[in-house]
């Protein structure tokens, strides 16, 4: 609240207070003359008690502006402190003056209004309650202690309708600056010239309008006037309260259908409303029936309403009416006891103080409004710049509720997740079991739960997710990266580091290889050499080609060319490379086993790369896939499943498996525990060139090591 109040107050609310402090300070320089000079009926019954309070109002008036400048307190204590010591000079003043009738109750109603204002409608009903109460304890000793005491419980009864329709229109002007503060919501913005015009509150004045009407009417027509109302002239007042009842049903239908301009509305209903009030007050005996009260609640309401200078005309306005009737039955009707000028004066000086202070904060809610208005549209722009950032992220992202409902999710978290455009209210990580899982492990341990690798499907890629906890709710925003991006990004990394390394010394091996190579063929052809000798050569020729091969086939890697692309059959294709690879570890069928699903499996691919894929795995499946004082054992088996990969090539050893402290690191250049650590990492980047996966199997179907490598089906070609 005192934000708010700050907001609209300008630094702090205690610049408003500071005026109000001023206009009292006026009131009671007032009443100190009057009180001193003896001028009007101001102070008749108890003129040392009315000079008295005059100047103990005086020095209040002086240590309260002192206070307001220094600021000293709590404002809203003050604001009590202030405003309750006015009520009850005030109080004081019209007990010394006679009572109701004198015409400075009207004043009450300036305060209340203060009040109400100054506080933003938090204390304007409280102060209200105050003011009828001191008014109602005033009056009733007042009547009866003093039989020549002035008004009657009717003027006490309207002045009190007064007050507490004061406290709401400030409530209610309240709940407008509110209103205003929440113009920086952009759906507020769309629609802020309907709620500017304030046809809610216009239509709350309405009602109000209608049930003072009806009263009025209940009074004219069952015969129960209280004294004063209607007394000097019964049968105009009945007319004019059914009147006003009338209008007042017709201006509540004007208001819910929203018929012409907002202040053009306000302007003609309220100017009726003066009109009707003052004559009113003609027919129940002029300013001493206390009607006038009621003109308060004109005057502001229209200023609150309109927001406006509509205040100073409608001031203006009931200003002219009143002195007009008091001195057309001043001159024209000298039988009635008509009151004086001074009450008249009093009424006029309330009207345009509440006009004032109505004008004072309208020019505060206007700067708030654009204020709001200016910081609405930048959150709009903002907000527009935050989902087209929250949608063009390179990473998948989404907000999951408690529940598990998916409130946002940007395209690429779609995209990751494989989601449709579609029931984008009916989404739920429940669908999704591998998310789920992972949120509940993220909320058990989030140390451990961000190093968790997400597998979707096949078809879409690894995620790897980060969650957040938004503060101040219970959602939880999670961003997926795409693992298998980020994998390839190094691998691309590894594979230009690996292209210069193969660059440079790619003609230092080939060089002594071709002339090994050239020997050999040399010595092929110019010499007869015995069975032994020549297997000897011919081993010497083979793995020459073979590193040849190699080096052509790293070079390839390093440029991510597949080379011939062709298709192999694999029971064959298997054969033959088993044979070779009896031949190079001199070996035989009783330590490999080779199952094949189907002879008719076929895949696409490099035949060189594919054989060097299958090659490192086997050797190292040869070397490391033994157990202790146990010939080597490995079996390949080849079969199909479902999915985007369904030929899937499986290479199990029964050794002791891979030691814990290079699992996480398989894949990764010179990574062994004996040899070069490459023949891994050459084994995927030459399966990825090839469109293939290949992975390591934590949980083998038997005790050792797994790796299978997934291909994609080859495509049909056309006859």
């Amino acid at each position: 609240m005192k934000e708010i109040q700050s907001e609209i107050f300008g630094k702090n609310p205690w610049d408003l207070l500071s005026v109000f402090s001023i206009y009292r300070l006026i009131v009671a320089s007032l009443m100190l003359g009057v009180a001193l000079i003896g001028i009007g009926s101001l102070g008749q019954n108890y003129p040392i008690l009315f000079l008295r309070a005059s100047i103990a109002y005086e020095c209040s008036a002086i240590i309260f502006i002192l206070a307001t400048l220094f600021k000293f307190g709590d404002f809203n204590n003050q604001v009590w402190l202030q405003l309750g010591t006015d009520i009850v000079v005030v109080s004081l003043f019209t007990y010394a003056s006679g009572g109701i009738g004198s015409g400075l109750g009207v004043l009450l109603v300036v305060i209340v209004a203060a009040g109400g204002i100054l506080t933003l409608g938090r204390h304007s009903s409280g102060l209200a309650a105050f003011a009828v109460l001191a008014l109602l304890f005033e009056h009733s000793y007042g009547f009866l202690s003093e039989q020549s005491f002035q008004g009657t419980y009717t003027q006490a009864g309207l002045l009190g309708i007064a007050l507490f329709s004061t406290a709401l229109l400030s409530q209610v002007l309240a709940q407008h600056i509110r209103m205003s503060q929440e113009l920086a919501s952009p759906k507020y913005i769309s629609s802020k010239s309907e709620n500017h015009q304030a046809w809610g509150p216009l239509t709350v004045f309405g009602i109000y309008r209608l049930m003072l009407a009806t009263l009025l009417v209940g009074i004219a027509f069952t015969g129960a006037h209280p004294n004063l109302l209607g007394d000097h002239d019964p049968y105009l007042f009945s007319i004019i309260s059914a009147t006003y009842c009338l209008l007042s049903v017709v201006f509540i239908g004007t208001t819910l259908t929203k018929i012409g301009k907002f202040n053009t509305q306000t302007w003609l209903q309220l100017s009726i409303d003066i009109n009707i009030i003052v004559l009113l007050m003609h027919t129940s005996g002029g300013i001493n029936s206390g009607l006038g009260m009621l003109l308060i609640v004109a005057v502001a309401a229209g200023g609150i309403m309109t927001l406006s200078t509509t205040a100073s005309g409608l001031a203006a306005l009931a200003v002219l009416a009143l002195l007009l009737e008091h001195s057309y039955v001043y001159f024209f009707e000298d039988d009635l006891e008509v009151g004086s000028y001074t009450q008249v004066g009093l009424l006029g000086i309330s009207l345009f103080t509440t006009a004032l202070l109505a004008q004072v904060l309208t020019a505060r809610v206007r700067s708030s409004e654009l204020l709001a208005a200016r910081r609405g549209q930048d959150l709009e722009q903002l907000n527009q710049l935050k989902d087209y950032i929250f949608q063009h992220l390179q990473d998948g992202a989404l907000v999951v509720g408690d529940n598990g409902k998916i409130q946002i999710i940007n395209q690429k978290g779609r995209d990751f997740l494989g989601l449709s455009q579609n029931n984008q209210n009916t989404l739920n990580i429940r669908t999704i079991p591998v998310l789920a899982q992972a949120v509940e492990n993220w909320q058990n341990n989030p140390a451990s739960a961000c190093r968790d690798i997400l597998y979707i499907t096949p078809e879409l890629p690894e995620l790897q997710p980060k969650f957040t906890r938004l503060m101040g709710t219970e959602s939880t925003l999670i961003f997926l990266e795409n693992y298998s991006y980020l994998r390839q990004q190094a691998q691309q990394l590894k594979l230009a580091s690996l292209g210069r390394l193969t660059a440079s010394i790619a003609h230092e091996i080939r060089n002594p290889l071709g002339a090994i190579s050239h020997a050999g063929q040399l010595l092929e052809e110019t010499l007869e050499l015995d069975k032994g000798n020549q297997r000897l050569l011919d081993i010497i020729l083979t793995n020459s080609n073979r590193i040849n091969e190699i080096v052509k086939n790293v070079l390839q890697l390093s440029r991510k060319d597949p080379g011939i692309v062709e298709k192999i059959t694999l029971k064959p294709w298997f054969t033959r490379f088993l044979e070779e690879f009896y031949i190079s570890k001199q070996t035989d069928e009783t330590h490999v086993c080779l199952e094949i699903e189907s002879d008719t499996i076929a895949i696409k691919a490099n035949p060189s790369q594919f054989h060097q894929i299958i090659w490192n795995l086997c050797d190292n499946a040869w070397h490391y896939g033994k157990k202790i004082d146990q010939p080597p054992y490995f079996k390949i088996v080849v079969c199909m499943k479902t999915g985007p990969y369904p030929v899937m090539v499986e290479i199990i050893d029964s050794g002791p498996g891979i030691p814990k402290k290079i699992k996480d690191h398989l894949f990764e250049p010179f990574t062994s525990t004996n040899g070069t650590g490459l023949g891994l990492y050459l084994a995927r980047a030459l399966a990825e060139n090839n469109g293939a996966i290949l992975e390591h199997c934590p949980n083998p179907p038997e005790s050792g090591t797994c790796f299978h490598i997934c291909f994609p089906a080859p495509k049909l070609e056309n006859k």
